[in-house]
């Protein structure tokens, strides 16, 4: 049996929980490495108490080195042991596995144990712990190059064992090919969508000098990047209906490879709704 934690209730009558001019520390002794100093204290929380051999825990109280007042007094309140079931060594289930992945992508690393909670865990980098990596799943956002070759295990603790995973090899592939435009669209007379091949980086992709429609005959308004990465909406001032040319520069993926001199896209725009046209024929039957 291990005691995750023993409470006990403490009244210290002492004059110097009102006036800081006494001492008035009290030092209880349990089965823990060190003892606790306790000052004005209301109750005492000490974690992960191991009982003796013979079942007893022992709580001794008394005056701290500091407590010189003769008048001051103690006592104890009923104790309460949180009691947790025994524990039983760390078994992974599922350990993170070897993952290739290309740089500018996501990557998540997943773990998981039978054995008696609660459970502590902590991933590592390299053997290293990562800050706030205490869930059976970690999760590295953006994969960057300087991350190919590095190992990911998982440590997991509870009262009595431990356990480490294997460590799980990250490989980053680098793409060196720059995006391309592989769909385009309208989404009505002032917005178009453009589709590139890979992620898309966010500065140039969502400068709207970035595009020139119609030669500069239609201006771009903002240009914004979609959370897939690779779509990016158009708006314009003007309306567009028939066909519009887009000539993209200076955009680049998430790898820093920039789109190819003269690329464009032609997309058809609709007509609106409800627009008409007023065609004069003229006097010789041809229109003007």
């Amino acid at each position: 049996m291990v005691i995750s934690r023993i409470v006990i209730p403490v009244n210290i009558k002492s004059s110097a929980c009102i006036s800081t001019g006494y001492a008035s520390t009290m030092e209880v002794s349990i089965p823990m490495e060190t003892s606790l100093n306790v000052f004005c204290a209301q109750q005492i929380i000490a974690p992960e108490i191991k009982p003796s051999a013979t079942g007893e825990i022992t709580v001794t109280l008394g005056p701290g080195p500091e407590n010189n007042n003769a008048n001051h007094f103690t006592y104890l309140g009923v104790l309460r042991l949180d009691v947790n079931a025994a524990q039983t060594p760390i078994v992974f289930t599922s350990e993170p596995v070897d993952t290739t992945v290309p740089a500018g992508r996501p990557v998540t690393f997943t773990a998981a144990v039978d054995s008696s909670p609660p459970y502590t865990i902590q991933w590592l980098k390299d053997g290293d712990p990562i800050k706030g990596a205490d869930q059976f799943s970690y999760t590295v956002p953006t994969v960057t190059a300087d991350l190919d070759g590095a190992k990911y295990s998982v440590r997991v603790s509870n009262l009595q064992f431990t356990g480490t995973s294997r460590e799980a090899i990250l490989r980053v592939t680098v793409d060196g090919d720059p995006p391309t435009v592989v769909s385009s669209s309208s989404l009505g007379p002032q917005d178009l969508r453009l589709v590139f091949s890979e992620d898309m980086e966010d500065v140039f992709t969502q400068d709207p000098s970035s595009y020139v429609v119609n030669d500069g005959a239609v201006t771009v308004l903002g240009a914004m990047l979609q959370p897939d990465r690779r779509t990016v909406i158009l708006t314009t001032v003007e309306e567009m209906p028939g066909q519009a040319t887009v000539k993209i520069s200076q955009v680049q993926d998430v790898n820093g490879n920039a789109v190819a001199a003269g690329a464009s896209a032609t997309v058809t725009v609709p007509m609106p709704d409800g627009l008409s046209w007023l065609i004069d024929f003229g006097t010789g039957g041809t229109p003007t």
